[in-house]
C-alpha cells in the first residue's frame, strides 16, 4: 500500500513521462498478459507437483524394489527429452492461436492459446522437476560410508563460528553441557600424508570442542580433525523436510578437539571467489546484526526469550531455537516466527517511514525502499513467503517506476514462475503453498469479508469509535481469510487444525510487530553505534518474554490441535485437489458473492467440504493390524508401534543425536496421523532410551508411561534424568505405571507380556534391569492363538539374558512353554558382543531380527554366523525399518532407502519356518489365549475387527 501510493505520487509530478496512448488492439493484447502469467504460473506449479508425486510410483517394475534411487533415476531421466519436445509443440500452437487472435480480436482463440499455454507450462515443468529428480538420486562416492577417518583438510572459511550446546530436546542437558562452536567451509583440498592434494566439491561443516576460535570468514585454513562423510537422512519424517539441493553441497562433518590443530593454510591455489568473499560478508555483518539483537539483554545460554527474538527478527538457527520453534507450531503460530512476507512488510514500512524523513523525492524514497528489502532478503535466513514478497516488492515497484499498472495477480503468478524454475521441488513444499495461499486470501477475500462481518461499519456514532471497529474488523477478517485459504492445505498436508489460531494471531501479531518495530531498528543501530542500543535489551526482553507467555498459556488449552486424517489417505490426489478446488469457489461465493441464493449455496458447500476431513475420524478407516517401525538415530533405541488404533513407543532416546525429539520422532508421529500416543515404555533407566520421551508428552502427548521398578528408584534421586522425565510427564497428565514379571498390556491388537524383571529384582548393572516383552498380535478369528510374535529386550547384557533364558516368567509358562519363541526379535543392548547371546537366538529362533545401533558398534559384527537363515535389519546399514503383520499372520520387513527417500519391501528368508514346520519344534498352534490384560485400554473396536475377518473369508 505505502509503496504503491509513493509510486502514484512519483508519477503525478512527471507527467511528462506517460507513455502515448495505446491503440484498441494493444490494450486488448495487454489485458491477455495477466491471463498468460497466471497460466503459466498454474501450469508450471501443476506440472512440478504432479510429476514429483508420480516419478517413481509408477516404477511398479520388481526392478524397482531392488534398485531403489537407481531405478526412479532412470524413470525419471528416460521421460526429460519428450517431455521437452511435448512443451515445445504445444507452445507453438499456443503463440500461433495468440498471433492469430491478437490480429483478429477474437477472445475465444485467445483464451484457448492461454489453456494451451498453460498445458505447455506444465509439461515445461514437469521436466524441470524430472532433471532435478535425476540430480538428486545420483548421490556422491562420498556417502558410501558413515566410518570416520583422521584426515587433513583445507578450505575457506564460510560464517563467523555460532556457538552451540548439547541440543534442543527438553532433557538433552542432562548429556552434560559442552561447548561447541560451528561453523562451515568451502573451496576444500583434502591433504594427505606425502603432500598429495586433490579438490573436493562441497561443502564440510566444522565443530570444535573448545574455547571460541578466532576464525575470519573469508580466510583459508588448514583443519586437522576427525571427517564423517554426510549421508541422506535414514527416516521418512526426516527426508521428506530435508531440502534435497543442500544435501548434495554438503561433503561431510569434521570434528576438531582444539583450536590448536586449525592453522593459515599455507597453499593458496583455491583463491576464494567474489561469491565466497560476499558469504563471508553476509556471515560478519549477520554476527553483528545478532549481536546488537541481544545487547543489553539478561545473559544466559539457551534462553528461549533470546532464541526467539533471534529467529524472529534474522531467522537461522539459534541455542534453544528448535524448541521454541516447536512450541509455536504447536500451537499454530509457526508462520509469526518465521521470517516471512511479515518481516519484510514491516521491515519496509520502517524504511519508507525514515525515507520519508530524509528525503523529499519519491523516486529517492521508492529506491530507498526496494534496497533495504533486497538487503534484508540477503542477510535473513528468508523462507519460502518472504522469497514470495521480496519478488513482488521487485517487480511491482519496477512496474510502478515504468508507470505499468500491472495487475496484482499477475506479479504473484510471475514470483511463483520465478520460485519454480529456480527450484521445482518447492512445488510441494507445504511453506511455498501456505504463502501463496495467504496471499490470495488476503488479496481477494479479506475486504468482502469485513463487509459480511460489520456491514453497518460506516453509520457509528463517532470517529473514534469507527475507527478503533475498523481497525479490529480489518484485524479480524484478514486473519480470518488468511487462516480460511489455508485450510484445505493445512489439512491435507499435515492432517490438524489449530482451533486457536485466529485469536491467537490476533494477539500475537501486534505484539509481534512491536518487536520488529523495536528490534529493527536496535539492530541496525548497534551495527555502527553499539553503546546506543543497549538501552533497548530490556524492553525488548520484555515483550519477547510476554510473547513467550502467551504461548506457554496457549500450550495449556484444552483441544489444542484438532486433529483429523488427511484426505489424501484415503481420496487420493485427485480427488483432494477437487475437494481443495471446491473449498476455495464455496470460500469466493461465501464472501464476495452479490445474490443471497449463492451465499447460501456456498455456506452449504463449505459445510460439506468441512465434513470430508471429519468423517474419517467419526468412521475412520481400517488401520494397519500391527506395525512396527525401528527409527534410525545411532546409538539408541526408539521404536514406534501401531496396532490396531492404538500407538505405542517402546523406548526413544539416542546418544548420537541429542535432538532426536525434534528432528525425528515428533516429525515421525505426525506424519504417522498417530496422534497421543497411548503408551510408552521405557526400558531401564539410561538416558539413550528415554531422551525423547518428555518432548512427545509436550507436544503430542502420552496416555501411560510405563517403567520398571529399578527406574523409580533411580528417579528418586533429585537432579538426575529420570527423576526429571518422571515430573515432567506427571505435569502434563500422564499416569506412570510400574510394571514387574507377569503384567500384561493391550495396545490395539497386541498383548504385551512381561517376561523380565521380576520383582523386587535389583540388578548390578543398569541394563539387567530391562524390560523383556513379548508382543503376542491377536488373530482375525476371536479367541485363536496370535499368530505372530515380537520379541523385545532392551539393554540385557550376560546377567539377564541367564535369568531369562532359566525362569521365563511365570503366567507365560503356564499358557506356554516355549515363551521366548519369536518371529521377530530385537538383538539385545544394541548388537554389542555377549557370548550368550548365540544360546538366546536359537532360544528365540526368530525368522526376523532387528538391531538399533551405529557403524562403531556393527563394524566388528560377530553374529554373523548366528543370523545364517534369518533376515537381518541394521539401522546404520539399512535405515529405519519397518515389519507389518496383518491379521492373516503374513510377516513383511521394508528398509527405508535414503536415497530415494522410499520404502523398499526386503524378502525374508522362510527356510527357518520351514524347518520348523517340519521338525516340529514350534509350539504356537498349542498356545492358549494369554490371561486378560491387568492395565487395558485403547481396545480393538469389535465392528473393526469383524470387518476385518469378514474381508478375510471373502478373499
Amino acid at each position: 500500500m505505502r509503496v504503491a501510493s509513493l509510486t502514484r505520487e512519483w508519477w503525478e509530478k512527471h507527467e511528462w513521462l506517460a507513455p502515448p496512448e495505446r491503440s484498441e488492439s494493444a490494450r486488448f493484447c495487454a489485458s491477455l498478459c495477466p491471463i498468460a502469467t497466471i497460466a503459466v504460473a498454474t501450469g508450471l506449479w501443476c506440472g512440478c507437483a504432479l510429476a514429483g508425486i508420480d516419478f517413481g510410483i509408477g516404477l511398479t517394475d520388481v526392478r524397482a524394489c531392488v534398485l531403489g534411487s537407481e531405478a526412479i533415476r532412470a524413470g525419471a531421466s528416460v521421460w526429460i527429452l519428450p517431455l521437452n519436445y511435448a512443451a515445445l509443440v504445444v507452445l507453438i500452437g499456443a503463440f500461433v492461436l495468440v498471433i492469430v487472435g491478437s490480429v483478429e480480436s477474437r477472445r475465444r482463440r485467445l483464451l484457448v492459446g492461454a489453456t494451451l499455454l498453460a498445458i505447455a507450462a506444465a509439461l515445461f515443468g514437469a521436466s524441470l522437476r524430472a532433471r532435478e529428480i535425476v540430480s538428486n538420486c545420483r548421490a556422491p562416492p562420498s556417502m558410501a560410508t558413515t566410518e570416520t577417518a583422521l584426515v587433513r583438510i583445507e578450505g575457506t572459511l564460510l560464517d563467523v563460528p555460532q556457538h552451540r550446546l548439547t541440543g534442543s530436546d527438553a532433557l538433552s542437558h542432562f548429556y552434560g553441557e559442552r561447548d561447541r562452536w560451528t561453523s562451515r567451509i568451502d573451496s576444500l583440498t583434502s591433504v594427505a600424508d606425502d603432500g598429495a592434494c586433490v579438490d573436493v566439491d562441497g561443502v564440510c561443516s566444522v565443530v570444535m570442542s573448545s574455547s571460541a576460535p578466532l576464525w575470519k570468514p573469508g580466510e583459508r585454513y588448514s583443519f586437522l580433525g576427525r571427517l564423517r562423510m554426510r549421508v541422506p537422512p535414514a527416516n521418512e519424517a526426516e527426508c521428506l523436510a530435508s531440502p534435497p539441493r543442500s544435501l548434495h553441497h554438503a561433503w561431510g562433518s569434521m570434528s576438531i578437539e582444539h583450536s590448536d590443530l586449525v592453522k593459515p593454510a599455507v597453499t593458496s591455489d583455491r583463491a576464494p571467489s567474489w561469491l565466497r568473499k560476499l558469504m563471508a560478508w553476509r556471515s560478519i555483518a549477520r554476527a553483528r546484526l545478532r549481536e546488537s539483537v541481544l545487547s543489553g539483554m539478561p545473559a544466559g545460554d539457551g534462553d528461549h526469550v533470546r532464541a526467539m527474538l533471534v529467529t524472529l527478527l534474522l531467522g537461522g538457527e539459534e541455542d534453544g531455537s528448535r524448541a521454541v520453534e516447536q512450541r509455536y507450531q504447536v500451537v499454530g503460530l509457526s508462520h509469526i516466527l518465521a521470517v516471512s512476507g511479515f518481516n519484510l512488510v514491516v521491515l519496509g514500512a520502517i524504511a519508507g517511514w525514515i525515507a520519508r524523513v530524509c528525503f523529499r523525492s519519491t523516486r529517492t524514497q521508492l529506491i530507498v525502499v526496494l534496497i533495504v528489502m533486497l538487503a534484508a532478503l540477503c542477510l535473513l535466513a528468508p523462507t519460502a513467503s518472504a522469497m514470495r514478497a521480496a519478488s513482488m516488492s521487485v517487480i511491482g515497484v519496477a512496474g510502478g517506476l515504468a508507470r505499468r499498472d500491472w495487475n496484482s495477480g499477475a506479479i504473484l503468478a510471475a514470483a511463483a514462475i520465478l520460485a519454480l524454475v529456480a527450484a521445482p521441488s518447492t512445488a510441494l513444499d507445504p511453506g511455498f503453498q501456505l504463502s501463496f495461499a495467504a496471499v490470495l486470501g488476503l488479496r481477494f477475500l479479506a475486504t468482502p469479508l469485513r463487509a459480511r462481518i460489520f456491514p453497518a461499519l460506516d453509520t457509528q456514532p463517532t470517529h473514534i469509535l469507527r475507527f478503533t471497529v475498523l481497525l479490529i474488523a480489518t484485524a479480524l477478517a484478514t486473519s480470518l481469510a488468511a487462516t480460511l485459504a489455508t485450510i484445505p492445505i493445512v489439512i491435507i498436508r499435515f492432517g490438524t487444525v489449530a482451533p486457536y489460531a485466529v485469536f491467537e494471531t490476533l494477539v500475537c501479531t501486534p505484539l509481534a510487530t512491536v518487536i520488529m518495530v523495536i528490534g529493527y531498528p536496535k539492530a541496525m543501530l548497534g551495527s555502527l553505534l553499539p553503546v546506543l542500543s543497549a538501552p533497548l535489551g530490556l524492553p525488548l526482553y520484555w515483550l519477547g518474554s510476554l510473547q513467550n507467555a502467551l504461548v506457554e498459556l496457549s500450550l495449556q488449552l484444552p483441544h489444542l490441535g484438532a486433529r483429523t486424517l488427511s484426505p489424501i489417505q484415503y481420496l487420493g490426489l485427485p480427488l483432494c485437489l477437487i475437494w481443495a478446488a471446491a473449498w476455495m469457489i464455496a470460500l469466493w461465493f461465501a464472501c464476495r458473492g452479490t445474490l443471497r441464493f449463492q451465499r447460501r449455496c456456498a455456506v452449504i458447500m463449505l459445510l460439506l467440504c468441512t465434513a470430508v476431513p471429519v468423517a474419517p475420524v467419526c468412521f475412520p478407516k481400517m488401520p494397519p493390524w500391527f506395525e512396527l517401525r525401528v527409527l534410525s538415530i545411532g546409538d539408541g533405541t526408539t521404536m514406534v508401534i501401531r496396532s490396531g488404533d492404538a500407538t505405542a513407543l517402546f523406548d526413544g532416546g539416542s546418544l548420537s543425536t541429542w535432538s532426536v525429539a525434534q528432528r525425528i520422532l515428533v516429525p515421525e508421529l505426525r506424519l504417522l496421523n498417530a496422534g497421543r500416543v497411548d503408551a510408552a515404555f521405557v526400558s531401564h533407566p539410561n538416558l539413550d532410551h528415554f531422551s525423547a520421551l518428555l518432548d512427545v508428552a509436550l507436544y503430542v502427548g502420552i496416555g501411560h508411561l510405563y517403567v520398571t521398578e529399578q527406574f523409580m528408584v533411580a528417579a528418586a534421586h533429585e537432579g538426575e534424568a529420570p527423576h526429571a522425565l518422571i515430573n515432567g510427564v506427571r505435569a502434563t497428565g500422564t499416569e506412570v505405571v510400574v510394571l514387574r514379571a507377569g503384567d500384561s498390556v493391550r495396545v490395539g491388537n497386541s498383548l504385551w507380556n512381561i517376561l523380565a524383571p521380576d520383582a523386587g529384582f535389583v540388578a548390578r548393572n543398569a541394563n539387567d534391569s530391562s524390560f523383556v516383552i513379548r508382543i503376542d498380535v491377536d488373530a482375525c478369528e476371536h479367541g485363536a492363538a496370535p499368530t505372530r510374535s515380537v520379541l523385545l529386550m532392551g539393554d540385557l547384557e550376560t546377567e539377564g539374558i541367564a535369568r531369562v533364558l532359566k525362569s521365563p516368567a511365570p503366567n507365560v509358562i503356564a499358557t506356554a512353554p516355549n515363551s521366548l519363541k519369536a518371529d521377530v526379535f530385537e538383538i539385545p543392548h544394541h548388537g554389542s558382543w555377549r557370548p550368550i547371546v548365540p544360546s538366546l537366538v536359537d532360544a528365540v529362533d526368530p525368522l526376523v531380527v532387528l538391531q538399533s545401533t551405529a557403524s562403531r558398534r556393527f563394524a566388528n559384527d560377530r553374529y554373523a554366523p548366528a543370523m545364517l537363515d534369518r533376515s537381518r535389519g541394521v539401522t546404520c546399514r539399512d535405515g529405519a525399518m519397518r515389519v507389518l503383520i496383518d491379521a492373516r499372520g503374513t510377516l513383511e520387513l521394508h528398509t527405508f532407502d535414503r536415497t530415494a527417500c522410499m520404502w523398499i519391501t526386503r524378502r525374508i528368508d522362510r527356510r527357518a519356518e520351514t524347518s520348523r514346520a517340519r521338525t516340529g519344534r514350534s509350539s504356537r498352534q498349542s498356545r492358549a489365549p494369554p490371561r486378560e490384560a491387568r492395565y487395558e485400554y485403547s481396545p480393538c473396536r469389535a465392528a473393526h475387527v469383524a470387518n476385518a475377518c469378514s474381508l478375510l473369508r471373502r478373499e
